[in-house]
């Protein structure tokens, strides 16, 4: 965990699918974002000894590893207000019936405090936060970028891409209610519209660099050349 002054940023990797959870921000305001395992009752109750108190969680998109557990943190931080694309409100409907159709018990889902939408504008945790609808994954996945990130002694610019993008490999659209055309649309936005020096932190695996997936990552290569990734 870094902390400095009022400004903080940790990452856990929690969950029944090493979901990445980062929670940053101001400390008296701080933003959880992507609270996917059960494990975030007790990093909420570690934070709070620290005097970091959880105000905003944010969900990059609706599956199950990435939200199901913003309800423990609610319970734990009554006035913490959950955030989610509006483009997920269809899909955010069914997500109970469609566990229960692939034999799966569904967890505790909380409903969303605040819809937001493509190119919104959050003021939160102390920072100004950019919403990028980047459907394909699911119908509401969104980049959470954030130009003025305090990183220790820097600020850096960084974007949170949910399972838009990972190290060397793109999100799967294989679920109900993912579209691949759309992925390949939402590829094709983020390499224009992202910077190179941008720092990548996705939902799983390790963290990288706009620039290292522009030149490395074999999806992005061929989307570059016009070559057909789906």
């Amino acid at each position: 965990m870094l902390i400095m002054d009022e400004y903080f940023f940790s990452n856990a990797v929690i969950g029944p699918v090493s979901t990445n959870c980062f929670i940053f921000g101001k400390k008296s305001e701080a933003i959880m974002l992507d609270p996917g395992g059960p494990e975030v009752l007790q990093i909420v109750k570690q934070l709070s000894k620290k005097g970091i108190e959880i105000k905003h969680i944010i969900a990059t998109h609706g599956h199950f590893d990435h939200i199901s557990w913003a309800s423990d943190v609610i319970k734990e931080c009554r006035n913490a207000k959950l955030y989610l694309s509006e483009a997920e409100k269809v899909y955010y409907e069914d997500y109970h019936n469609w566990m229960v159709r692939y034999g799966i018990t569904p967890p505790e889902i909380a409903k969303p405090d605040i819809w937001f939408k493509d190119n919104e504008i959050l003021d939160i945790g102390g920072l100004r936060i950019e919403v990028i609808h980047t459907p394909g994954h699911t119908p509401g996945s969104s980049v959470i970028y954030i130009e003025k990130f305090i990183n220790g002694n820097d600020t850096v610019k960084v974007a949170f891409v949910g399972d838009l993008l990972f190290k060397g490999s793109v999100g799967r659209v294989d679920f109900p209610y993912s579209n691949a055309d759309d992925m390949k649309l939402s590829l094709e936005r983020i390499i224009e519209e992202l910077d190179d020096d941008v720092l990548i932190y996705s939902g799983h695996g390790e963290s990288t660099t706009m620039l290292s997936e522009k030149n490395a990552n074999p999806y992005l290569l061929a989307i570059q050349k016009g070559i057909p990734i789906f």
